[in-house]
């Protein structure tokens, strides 16, 4: 990997990490919005690295609950004067939605100077110094205008690297980088086009009604002691069916499914219940995870290493109105 200079690391000890800001690079450069901006912030006045954290994850949270996409880099740093404090590259779209300036600001009463107030923090908006990003007055903005192209964006690749020079940084920390993370809202996507955020689902069947309907039918046949013992002796040894499914696709194997819902129904029809109408062999998995978001959840495996996992609530929902358990397993291939 190629390593890289710019006039900002030079004057303050070097690069401390390539690879961070190698990732801010491509955060910027690869970028779909409309129009990107990009801002410096300073949060300062707390010793708890989680307050920070906190303060950045409600900025962003607020910005996109007002349909202001946005992505972030952060480091934390530590000198004598400021002690403690984080500084972040925040973009965002500012085509979308409301005002970013509604919330990136210095108002006395304004939502960010609050939030942080409750914890005895403050922040800095750091302005772009380079005049290519002024006004045609002169005047400083807040932020830096991400061209596709020119002198901006290359002033702006120049300018994130502030986060990522040798001075300050305390390697004694154990984690110095942060960022956001990609979201994609799975309750938004329709159940059609799920399968292509994910992986092939296993979905294993318990053969509970199929064990059942052999000691029904033995017991019809009048086979007497020798089919039930045949019977139990199944039962003892039970197997397990596996099919594979794609989840919220209603897609699952036909053979499984069906298979599970006619033996049920022929079941009641030959213990003589005449064919009850129950709301059991209604159920949908696939309509009921329709009806449910699924939601991300985080599961460590070996140190430094995690798998995300995909889990609906529809799930159980369906245990629990069928004698069928399903159980299912995905990752993220997005």
């Amino acid at each position: 990997m190629k390593k890289e200079e710019t006039v900002i690391t030079l004057k303050n000890g070097g690069m401390h990490s390539q690879t961070n800001y190698r990732k801010c690079k491509e955060m910027i450069l690869h970028n779909n919005y409309d129009m990107p901006r990009l801002y410096h912030l300073v949060f300062t006045g707390s010793q708890h690295e989680p307050d920070y954290l906190y303060i950045v994850n409600a900025l962003a949270k607020k910005l996109r609950d007002n349909k202001v996409p946005c992505k972030w880099k952060a480091c934390f740093e530590m000198d004598e004067a400021k002690g403690l404090h984080m500084h972040v590259m925040l973009l965002l779209d500012a085509n979308q939605g409301g005002r970013p300036d509604n919330w990136i600001r210095y108002a006395e009463n304004g939502w960010l100077v609050l939030l942080l107030k409750e914890r005895g923090m403050g922040f800095n908006i750091s302005q772009p110094q380079n005049k290519i990003h002024r006004t045609k007055l002169g005047k400083k903005q807040n932020y830096a205008y991400i061209t596709k192209s020119g002198p901006k964006l290359e002033d702006a690749l120049i300018w994130c690297s502030y986060l990522y020079k040798k001075r300050s940084k305390d390697d004694s920390m154990k984690t110095i980088y942060h960022s956001s993370r990609e979201r994609v809202s799975k309750s938004s996507l329709p159940i059609a086009a799920l399968p292509a955020a994910m992986e092939l689902v296993t979905t294993q069947t318990e053969t509970k009604e199929q064990n059942e309907e052999q000691f029904a039918t033995s017991h019809e046949a009048g086979s007497g002691s020798q089919s039930i013992a045949a019977s139990k002796s199944t039962d003892a040894n039970r197997s397990t069916a596996s099919s594979t499914a794609m989840v919220g696709t209603g897609c699952e194997n036909l053979d499984a499914s069906t298979n599970c819902t006619s033996t049920k129904a022929e079941d009641q029809r030959r213990r003589g219940n005449g064919g009850t109408n129950t709301h059991h062999e209604e159920v949908n998995l696939a309509g009921l995870i329709g009806r449910f978001p699924f939601r991300s959840y985080r599961f460590p495996m070996r140190k430094g290493v995690e798998t995300r996992e995909l889990v609906n609530p529809a799930v159980g929902v369906y245990n629990c109105l069928t004698d069928v358990r399903q159980s299912y397993t995905t990752r993220l291939t997005i």
